[in-house]
C-alpha cells in the first residue's frame, strides 16, 4: 500500500466495476444456457430411445397378437 495512495475511487474506476459485475453476470447467464440446452438435447435423446422401445414392444405385441389369433383356431 502506498503511503499517499488516494482510496476513493474514480467514476472511471466505479463504472469499470459496474462494467465488471454485469460482465460476469452475462458470463454465468450464458455458462447456465449452456448447461440447460445441452441437458434438454440429452433428454430429447433419451426420449427417442424411449419412443424407440415403445414401438419395438408395440411391434412385438402385434405380433404375439396375430399369432394368437392363427393358432386360436387349432385350440
Amino acid at each position: 500500500m502506498a503511503i499517499f495512495s488516494n482510496s476513493k475511487q474514480t467514476f472511471a474506476e466505479k463504472f469499470e466495476n459496474i462494467k465488471s459485475v454485469f460482465t460476469t453476470a452475462y458470463e454465468q447467464a450464458k455458462a447456465l444456457k449452456e448447461e440447460m440446452t445441452a441437458e434438454v438435447n440429452s433428454k430429447k435423446i433419451e426420449i427417442e430411445v424411449l419412443q424407440n422401445e415403445i414401438q419395438k414392444t408395440q411391434h412385438t405385441i402385434d405380433d404375439a397378437s396375430n399369432f394368437m389369433e392363427k393358432i386360436e383356431d387349432f385350440i
